[in-house]
């Protein structure tokens, strides 16, 4: 998966997105360490994300509980990896997490067609492509040319997307 930060063990699937006339709208199943543990969405109207965790006890008290330890380790996990103290951390991690996903499908998609690389000096995330599909004697031909040039590949994103 391709990540710019580490997800703590989370992921996002099913995911449905959508604009609005004030954001970007989402609706997503929330997964910890492979296992689902809710659902997350946002209205795309500027507001903070609704949560809702899973619990195997139909007792009200029992889903305050799922709800109460669920974004207490989303908060968590968020505030060390985003080290901050703001007060929805968590909709900033979720936010990033939605991203990755986002990002790594249209890469993936883009992979298959185009070589997508960076140079030196690029900044982190930001990729050149080059309208040939990637193979390792593309790789080895543009690396010649980029060196005469004396330009410095330093990542090949289509590697990140080879099974």
């Amino acid at each position: 998966m391709y990540a710019t930060f580490d997800h703590k063990g989370y992921d996002l699937k099913n995911i449905k997105t959508f604009d609005t006339d004030d954001g970007y709208a989402f609706s997503a199943t929330l997964y910890l360490n492979g296992k689902r543990i809710g659902n997350v969405q946002n209205s795309g109207t500027g507001g903070p994300n609704s949560y809702h965790f899973f619990s195997k006890s139909k007792d009200p008290k029992a889903f305050r509980e799922a709800y109460n330890k669920g974004m207490s380790a989303l908060k968590k996990a968020a505030q060390e990896t985003e080290q901050s103290d703001w007060v929805e951390v968590e909709d900033i991690f979720i936010e990033k997490l939605l991203n990755d996903i986002e990002n790594g499908r249209r890469f993936k998609r883009l992979c298959k067609t185009k070589t997508l690389l960076r140079f030196k000096g690029d900044d982190e995330g930001s990729y050149r492509s080059v309208k040939v599909a990637f193979s390792p004697e593309v790789k080895a031909k543009l690396e010649a040319v980029y060196k005469e040039k004396g330009w410095e590949v330093v990542e090949w994103l289509n590697e990140a997307f080879i099974k």
